[in-house]
């Protein structure tokens, strides 16, 4: 691209007010208008620019808007191999963690005459949790397309029992252009992975079964069972799905819903590069707001895993979120509220219960 195809594009696009060279590009000084409109169209130079090798960026630089241009960074390709070796390296940590829970369950059972089967319930465990998790990350990888970004494999994440795993990530190297791309990208992971872990907790409620208080109680205090927090949207679900006539106890079908859906829950937290922080940093502008928003976050996810709050606080101080390329205007409108609700809901619904 050539110094006057680029003057020709931004002219067609903004009030060019001045402009000068800088070591690694050009810079240009800008008329701040409407935020909708400039919204859009930084988003069509944007794409009209990496097209052809180079992006912009535009900010604010005292009271003037500045858009200056960088070569576009030559991307390699993705470590499938090490994407390969943590996939299996999960399901071997997930299976290891459904057939122990399958284990104790089979144990419990064998007390009441219930037929189960200890290594097909820890295969649909597997399957539940995995399959939760790569729609999620699917969810994700069709926002990036969307976008004009490419398509990277997850990387899952192993994890001791009784869980086996930490969810997914995926490594993007597409910096987003702006807060719409943001919140897009951080709600379609949760939505997809959501819908999913609801047929997961649907049919792994009705494959759990009932047992009498006394006994339950018993198995309590001797330590053989242990109270699962589950997600509001679970607890909605029992009450309308169960008999209630006795103590449900999870299959691990179940388990695996109730996990999926208490990981998407933390997910969900606005912290750093979390889908939540994507979603906070796009409906939100204010550094000292996200930061108050996070903190508390993090007391949230401790009561429910100190680990997971751990690893929170790790991301907070050496992971911040970066700004997309358009850091002077904020989200449209329609996903301010669209995406604002479904965040909510989303978050409220799998809010584990004490």
């Amino acid at each position: 691209m050539t110094f006057d195809e680029l003057m020709i594009k931004v002219q067609s696009l903004f009030a060019v007010k001045d402009y000068y060279l800088t070591s690694d590009g050009v810079e240009y000084i800008v008329a701040e208008e409407d935020e909708d409109k400039m919204r859009e169209n930084f988003l069509l130079l944007a794409r009209f620019c990496q097209e052809l090798g180079y992006i912009p960026k535009m900010f604010k630089y005292g009271k003037e808007v500045h858009i200056k241009f960088i070569r576009y960074p030559v991307i390699q390709d993705q470590k499938w191999k090490r994407a390969a070796l943590l996939f299996l390296a999960t399901v071997c940590t997930v299976f290891l963690s459904g057939y122990l829970l399958s284990l104790g369950t089979a144990k419990l059972l064998s007390e009441l005459n219930v037929p189960f089967n200890t290594t097909s319930q820890a295969v649909l465990y597997s399957l539940g949790l995995l399959l939760i998790l790569g729609v999620h990350e699917t969810g994700h990888m069709i926002s990036k397309l969307k976008w004009g970004g490419r398509t990277e494999l997850p990387y899952f994440i192993p994890f001791i029992p009784p869980w086996g795993t930490l969810g997914a990530i995926i490594s993007s190297r597409k910096i987003p252009i702006n807060r719409d791309e943001l919140m897009d990208l951080g709600i379609s992971g949760p939505i997809a992975g959501f819908l999913v872990a609801l047929i997961v907790s649907f049919f792994g409620i009705m494959t759990s079964c009932y047992v009498p208080g006394d006994i339950a109680k018993r198995w309590a205090q001797s330590g053989e069972v242990s109270e699962l927090p589950m997600p509001l949207v679970t607890v909605i679900m029992e009450k309308m799905l169960g008999s209630h006539e006795g103590v449900l106890l999870l299959s691990p079908l179940a388990i695996s819903g109730v996990i999926g859906l208490i990981i998407t829950f933390l997910n969900l937290l606005p912290v750093s590069q979390l889908d939540g922080g994507h979603v906070i940093y796009s409906l939100i502008r204010d550094d000292r707001k996200r930061m108050v928003i996070s903190i508390i976050s993090v007391g949230l996810a401790f009561m429910i895993s100190p680990a997971m709050a751990l690893l929170l606080i790790f991301f907070m101080v050496f992971v911040p979120h970066p700004p997309p390329l358009d850091e002077c205007t904020g989200v449209s409108r329609g996903r301010r509220i669209i995406g604002g609700l479904i965040y909510a809901s989303l978050l409220i619904m799998c809010l584990p219960m004490p």
